[in-house]
């Protein structure tokens, strides 16, 4: 399969927006953390299950949630005492999105709202429904259903 040059904008199918999400998370944790790992001593397979712990948790974050808690984390995150940012985990980078979220609003109680008045039937109006619906059954007030 031959590819354009510039394939930044490559999208290819998969089996499931899920699964596409995790795929542009994972691209963006490993740009995200690849200034912090060292070819001689990152084991390629220690940088896949750092990968999938980033992926595992971000997984319910928006790509532009994820950059911007990756910009906040650049200008405010922990440094060592020669100013080096130290390497984030996801956990940190998590509580950032969930920070920088909007934070939800409670539906103000509209008090000017009118309640529809109850039209309530008088029983001498009820016992002419009655005998209208039932035709000749008598339904007195005192009446009540035995619990037997």
């Amino acid at each position: 399969m031959n590819l354009p040059e510039n394939v930044t904008n490559f999208r290819p199918m998969y089996s499931s927006p899920l699964e596409a999400q995790r795929l542009e998370i994972a691209i963006r944790a490993e740009v995200i953390l690849s200034q912090f790992w060292r070819d001689d001593d990152t084991h390629d397979g220690m940088r896949t299950i750092e990968l999938e712990g980033l992926v595992d948790v971000l997984e319910g974050c928006s790509a532009a949630e994820i950059r911007a808690a990756w910009v906040s984390y650049q200008r405010s995150g922990p440094r060592t005492a020669s100013g080096r940012l130290v390497k984030p985990d996801a956990g940190a980078l998590w509580k950032i999105v969930i920070l920088l979220r909007p934070k939800p609003r409670i539906a103000p109680n509209n008090v000017n709202v009118k309640e529809t008045p109850i039209n309530r039937v008088s029983a001498e109006r009820a016992r002419e429904i009655m005998q209208e619906v039932f035709g000749g059954i008598e339904c007195n007030q005192d009446d009540k259903p035995s619990s037997n």
